[in-house]
């Protein structure tokens, strides 16, 4: 997590400031990096109270209706150790007036999903990070964080960061 600054909520143990990201200079910097443990306790701090979130929106209409479909979807990393994955997606259908008869109709269908667990920083380099995630539910497995230029990379999708209100 060491180079040049730039501007994100994430905080790291060699800059105290809660809007400054520690990102890679050059990719080659981290041509020689090895797997150590203050990268991992680095990380650690780093993620401690973060949330981690994606959010998406699609929609279609014509003549025939609409189709609106938005989904969210938030990772919460506490310093205790716990996490809490948020996942929200609505979908709706809208038709026109003469659909069936005299009456304009239309249906729709939101999900939630709600996980909690615990975290913990596997293995680490200056520029990313191997997470383990257990599940209170029993399922466990892992994820990847990245520092790509100016994004945070989570499980392969860019996401947005912040300080989580979720974490004690």
């Amino acid at each position: 997590l060491k180079g040049s600054s730039t501007s994100t909520v994430l905080n790291t143990p060699s800059n105290t400031a809660e809007t400054t990201l520690q990102t890679p200079a050059s990719s080659e910097q981290f041509v020689n990096t090895q797997n150590s443990s203050s990268a991992v306790v680095e990380w650690r701090t780093a993620l401690a109270g973060v949330r981690l979130s994606k959010n998406s929106n699609e929609g279609n209409s014509s003549q025939n209706g609409s189709v609106v479909m938005s989904s969210s979807m938030n990772f919460h990393f506490c310093g205790n150790g716990g996490f809490l994955y948020l996942e929200k997606s609505v979908s709706s259908i809208s038709l026109p007036g003469n659909f069936g008869g005299d009456f304009g109709g239309g249906f729709g269908n939101d999900k939630e999903q709600r996980i909690d667990g615990t975290w913990e920083v596997t293995s680490a380099t200056d520029s990313s990070a191997v997470l383990s995630l257990r599940a209170s539910n029993g399922n466990q497995g892992s994820a990847q964080i990245a520092v790509q230029g100016n994004q945070i990379v989570f499980d392969g999708q860019v996401m947005s960061v912040s300080r989580s209100e979720e974490c004690p």
